[in-house]
């Protein structure tokens, strides 16, 4: 028989588990916070081992780059050496130039892409940023990358510089292709800074570069294509260069842009006729004088009766400006106001163009546009004039030192094949204005 009072009760038995439970919850809350005691501590150490060199590293970073930028470029570039990424089949283009020399070379890089050999590469550019909305509108497709170079901002801002040197060293190419014939300083230091198994390019000439740094940086290249030494439009001397390159004939006669189908800027909705003024050129020896452009706009306005639309870059505005102040008439001023395409849209819907040997005469050419090329024979046979199986539309217009000997081609490409200090002022309105009865018959 079972003695009821010398056994706990069932609810003794359970008022002392729910103690132990408490007792065990209160040993895993303290071991609990001495885990996260522990972990914290831990996690404290590595975040110290991590952020302090890390922290020293972007101190030195800050005092190389305010003290020592050519240390810091020197380093940042053995780095990026170091780890530079290979690209497979890659072929790099470098073209350093300015537009015109860009539209005279644009359609051997289609050619260059459709090659049986050298169409496997895939094609970066490396190019001057003032045509990069040119080349990226008309050339995309062949080209899958690019690297533009603001020569301007490299040359005066330690920032752009060592931005661009990153981009330079970030990749290794298989095949590097420069087809400049006048080489320069500027351009073969950068080209001295890629990377690629082999350097291709032209003999070239001394136009822009003394004999003993030619002969220095000739020695970057693994192969230089040889050059005819007399004087070669500019057109054909790149054809030289990519017949020598590809090992046979190209069958191109003539640079050609796709005829643009952009609508033009608004103000010409209603598609009056129009004359395009393109009135600065890169030089001063090719600059005329505003106030004889102003008397060719108040002419062919009271003449013709055509709308004048002056063009260039920003950087032309205060010659445009000028020029607009002194036409009696209204005339638009989209100087600084049209991309590339805008521009090239532009003067293909116009009449005809009236500009130095600049970028606007390279597209009239391609598009045959009938134009007068007002000039002071700078550059003469290579830039101007356009051989007429080419650019059969334009008229160009010298001073008379150069127009009394048009007869003796090969004597003036001697004189000015390398440039022209002949004072383009010597060329009188009327003269142009003569010549503007060639455009309207």
């Amino acid at each position: 028989m079972r003695n009821d009072d010398t056994k706990p009760s069932y609810q003794e038995e359970i008022e002392s588990l729910k103690e132990q439970l408490k007792s065990l919850q209160a040993a895993y809350e303290e071991l609990k916070q001495q885990y996260a005691v522990l972990f914290n501590s831990y996690t404290f150490r590595i975040g110290k081992l991590i952020l302090t060199p890390l922290i020293l590293i972007i101190n030195l970073f800050v005092f190389l780059k305010t003290k020592y930028p050519r240390i810091l470029l020197k380093t940042t570039i053995k780095l990026l050496d170091f780890f530079a990424i290979r690209r497979t089949r890659s072929l790099l283009l470098v073209k350093l130039d300015s537009i015109g020399d860009y539209i005279l070379l644009r359609n051997f890089i289609e050619i260059l892409k459709n090659d049986k050999e050298y169409g496997k590469y895939n094609i970066t550019l490396c190019g001057n940023i003032i045509w990069k909305e040119l080349a990226e509108t008309f050339d995309k497709d062949y080209i899958k990358h690019f690297i533009w170079v603001d020569q301007l901002s490299d040359l005066t801002s330690r920032k752009y510089h060592f931005s661009l040197y990153c981009k330079i060293h970030l990749f290794k190419y298989d095949l590097l292709i420069h087809p400049t014939y006048s080489r320069c300083t500027y351009s073969e230091e950068i080209i001295g800074e890629f990377r690629a198994k082999k350097k291709i390019s032209t003999i070239g000439d001394l136009t822009n570069i003394t004999p003993d740094k030619k002969q220095t940086y000739d020695r970057m290249y693994q192969t230089l294509l040889p050059a005819i030494k007399s004087t070669l439009f500019e057109f054909y001397r790149n054809k030289e260069f990519f017949e020598a390159l590809l090992g046979s004939q190209i069958d191109i006669s003539k640079p050609v842009l796709t005829s643009p189908n952009w609508d033009l800027p608004k103000i010409f909705i209603e598609r009056k006729k129009y004359v395009v003024i393109f009135p600065r050129a890169g030089t001063k020896e090719r600059n005329w004088n505003e106030v004889f452009y102003a008397e060719i706009a108040d002419y062919i306005i009271s003449k013709y009766n055509h709308r004048i639309v002056l063009a260039g870059s920003k950087n032309d505005k205060p010659s445009t400006h000028a020029i607009r102040n002194m036409v009696q008439k209204e005339i638009i001023d989209l100087a600084g106001e049209t991309t590339i395409p805008e521009l090239i849209s532009l003067i293909f819907h116009s009449e005809f163009l009236i500009s130095p040997d600049t970028s606007a005469i390279h597209i009239a050419a391609a598009f045959n546009k009938p134009s007068i090329c007002i000039s002071n024979g700078n550059y003469f046979g290579r830039f101007i004039p356009y051989p007429s199986n080419i650019f059969s539309n334009a008229v160009y217009i010298y001073p008379d030192l150069i127009e009394k000997k048009l007869h003796e081609y090969d004597l003036l490409c001697k004189f000015y094949r390398n440039g022209s200090k002949v004072d383009i002022n010597l060329i009188t309105p009327s003269k142009v204005i003569e010549n503007l009865q060639k455009i309207y018959l």
